[in-house]
């Protein structure tokens, strides 16, 4: 992604998509995952019930080194959706 701010600002304030997951992983991937988790952390804010968002915030999380978040998020995905177990 680079540091293109009008893009992290149009992704901000989306709620899903695959742009923005895409997105979150490119930051994660140039080692900026405190942004990525922010990106989803406000994307799962808007829509709470996105298994897909919620999955890979918690993949993230882990990532950060943040694991008891990581599976209070991971226990949302199987709740909402117990077939991704």
């Amino acid at each position: 992604p680079g540091n293109d701010p009008w893009l992290f600002d149009l992704f901000s304030e989306c709620s899903s998509g695959t742009e923005l997951l895409e997105f979150s992983e490119g930051l994660a991937g140039e080692n900026r995952l405190d942004e990525a988790i922010g990106l989803l952390e406000q994307a799962t804010a808007r829509n709470g019930e996105d298994v897909t968002l919620l999955h890979a915030l918690a993949v993230l999380l882990d990532k950060a080194g943040r694991h008891r978040e990581a599976v209070v998020h991971f226990r949302m995905v199987l709740e909402l959706a117990p077939a991704q177990l």
